[in-house]
């Protein structure tokens, strides 16, 4: 018993020590202004948008917390995505190896506007044509440097969305749009690979209407599968 008490405080003492070690390097690696001179040059490039971004709070264990994002039109100021915070996961183990990986990315209270346009296209096509730019021929994660800290790599395998809103325009229709608006937005989406499908859903009320969808999602091919359900769907007037 006594033999067992010793080695379960030697453990519980290691893992308080590689706690700390974790907190020191994380304080030193992954700095507010660090993540604003790298991930936001990154993700204006790859989505060829203005992106606006709040205060910057990091955690060790619940990662990099973003507040006030904003993500604006491909032309034009209107904006595409917004929302409360943006909170991006990074992994514990690389930043002993002076190393910053982000792999899951989490939206809360986002506000999203799709467009469709007259000729079918959507305001979002472009990024569907641009998809791979940020990735290397071998499919390696876009890295990000600043100065002479670490580069910081975005290999994003998860990305989650809570409370949020959707609104649609459709300008296909006729002279006026239609435009229709889901709320209490949730979804998720695992495995995110541009060269294979993933799975994802997603769940909301559309015009005050039930509302979910499920399937898989193919960057490669463009090709979406998916299962929804809608229920007494209206117009807005």
């Amino acid at each position: 018993m006594i033999r067992f008490l010793k080695i379960s405080g030697v453990i519980v003492a290691g893992l308080v020590v590689l706690a700390v070690i974790l907190l020191v390097v994380a304080k030193l690696f992954v700095t507010p202004e660090r993540i604003r001179r790298t991930v936001l040059p990154l993700a204006e490039k790859s989505l060829d948008r203005k992106v606006e971004i709040g205060d910057i709070r990091i955690r060790l264990f619940s990662g990099v917390s973003i507040e006030n994002l904003q993500v604006r039109m491909r032309e034009g100021d209107q904006r595409f995505v917004s929302a409360d915070s943006l909170v991006l996961r990074y992994q514990l183990l690389p930043l002993l190896k002076k190393q910053v990986v982000i792999d899951a990315v989490r939206l809360k209270n986002p506000t999203i506007h799709v467009i469709r346009n007259a000729d079918g296209s959507f305001n979002f096509s472009d990024l569907l044509k641009n998809k791979g730019e940020s990735m290397t021929a071998a499919g390696k994660p876009a890295l990000a440097q600043a100065g002479n800290g670490p580069a910081v790599n975005l290999l994003v395998s998860t990305v989650k969305i809570s409370d949020g809103q959707l609104e649609f325009t459709d300008r296909t229709v006729g002279a006026e749009p239609f435009e229709y608006r889901a709320s209490g937005l949730t979804g998720s989406a695992k495995d995110i690979s541009l060269e294979k499908a993933f799975p994802f859903n997603l769940s909301a009320r559309l015009n005050e209407a039930g509302f979910s969808v499920s399937g898989t999602f193919n960057p490669a091919s463009g090709k979406i599968q998916a299962n929804a359900e809608l229920k007494e769907l209206c117009a807005v007037d």
